[in-house]
């Protein structure tokens, strides 16, 4: 394991702030319900590093073990997030004539043994759906072999390796050509031709990607088992350009879509983040949120330096100076104190939406703020705010910086979201 950083997040030292955490599960629920729009079934796995699925492997004097999986982990859990736990499955399967890492060959990524496992408990969540996923590949996709690798100054180890079976497997050239940080990240379709049915995306990183399989010729990277299981199988990083993404759900249409990510890295998928994807995620969520619609318009509604005018399925405002307000209905905080209020508006300059809270006998003030920049154009919001915990809390909405007219409308659902051209 990674020496310095590993032991720093086990004795708690670098632990991810709630912020963060929220960040993290709102960004895979988005991307859940974005899958889910284009009527796929959707999987999310995380994955422990070594440390984790054998803290026996960590000195002694550490005492209190933390990490990030525990973190991870515990934000996803009874969530509306179809999540699987890989580390319970493996710690269950935990033996010693089977282990999951090696002891000298790149002891940071699980071996061909926890491929394996992972494989046939992944296949069997799909069993009852043969429209699109055979189960019978389960049987003829690989077979385990130990192969004596070199891991350079360290010498040869003998570790487990899942030889791929490539009868009838062909790679098509495709034209989703977004990620290139590392040549084997790259977007790979590979078609089964025994198979007239199913497609499955695979998103991951190295876990599943690299290490511990075979390749097959004309492709980027390691081809994994469910290959057999389907007709097409696509393989691209889980930190791909969302609008890569775009394009395979509206040419590829995949019936099911599972993604992966590694502990030490899993935050990273954060880097897809953007409004309307962390607005899907919440709306699937369901939980302590408010969206600004024309629907909750009423002649009485509080509002400060603008003139409010209901004009079919828009709410138009007319901002008097540069600070037009909106006093917003008083909410409830979770028990983590989050809220969050989103919107889709329309402003006719660059400006900056803000949203204030306060709580008991505060004051909205600037330092209890959040805010968001908005081009000129269809803007969506989404302003999450961290208070205290499960407390009434007091919101004011201003919709821009500037004397314009500013245009607040329905929130469309998810996929009509995310097709809307801004």
């Amino acid at each position: 394991f990674k020496a310095a950083p590993t032991i720093n997040r086990y004795l708690g030292f670098d632990k991810l702030p709630l912020q963060k955490l929220y960040l993290f599960r709102n960004v895979i629920a988005g991307r859940q319900a974005f899958w889910q729009s284009y009527d796929a079934t959707y999987l999310f796995m995380l994955l422990p590093d070594k440390d984790t699925l054998y803290p026996e492997f960590l000195p002694a004097w550490i005492k209190n073990k933390y990490s990030w999986f525990d973190q991870l982990n515990g934000i996803l859990i009874n969530t509306e997030i179809n999540y699987l736990d890989a580390n319970k499955i493996l710690e269950n399967k935990k033996n010693t004539k089977t282990p999951f890492f090696n002891k000298v060959f790149d002891i940071v990524h699980w071996n061909g043994n926890a491929l394996d496992v992972m494989y046939k408990i992944i296949s069997k969540k799909y069993e009852n759906n043969p429209d699109y996923y055979q189960i019978d590949g389960v049987n003829i996709a690989y077979t385990i072999q130990h192969r004596e690798m070199s891991a350079g100054l360290f010498g040869k180890e003998i570790v487990p390796w899942i030889e791929l079976n490539k009868e009838a497997l062909r790679v098509k050239k495709n034209k989703y050509k977004g990620f290139n940080l590392y040549p084997w990240f790259s977007c790979d379709i590979i078609i089964n031709e025994k198979l007239k049915r199913g497609t499955l995306l695979f998103a991951t990183d190295s876990y599943f990607k690299r290490t511990h399989q075979d390749t097959l010729k004309g492709a980027k990277g390691a081809i994994f088992p469910f290959v057999h299981n389907v007709h097409k199988l696509i393989n691209v990083h889980y930190t791909e350009k969302f609008s890569i993404l775009k394009d395979i759900a509206q040419n590829e249409r995949p019936n099911i879509v599972i993604e992966a990510s590694a502990e030490r890295a899993g935050y990273n998928i954060t880097q897809t983040a953007f409004p309307r994807l962390l607005i899907a995620g919440d709306k699937l969520l369901n939980e302590s949120q408010f969206i600004l619609s024309p629907k909750l318009y009423t002649p009485s509604s509080k509002h400060l330096n603008c003139i409010l005018e209901l004009n079919g399925n828009k709410i138009e405002v007319f901002a008097k100076n540069n600070d037009p307000i909106l006093h917003l209905p008083t909410q409830q905080t979770n028990k983590d104190g989050r809220f969050v209020v989103m919107a889709k508006i329309h402003s006719p300059v660059n400006t900056v939406a803000q949203l204030f809270y306060a709580q008991g006998n505060e004051q909205f003030h600037g330092t209890r703020s959040v805010s968001q920049k908005i081009k000129k154009g269809v803007n969506y919001l989404h302003l999450p705010i961290y208070a205290r915990s499960n407390e009434k809390i007091r919101l004011r909405f201003d919709p821009g910086m500037k004397k314009e007219k500013y245009t607040i409308f329905s929130m469309p659902d998810t996929k009509e979201m995310f097709e809307e051209k801004l």
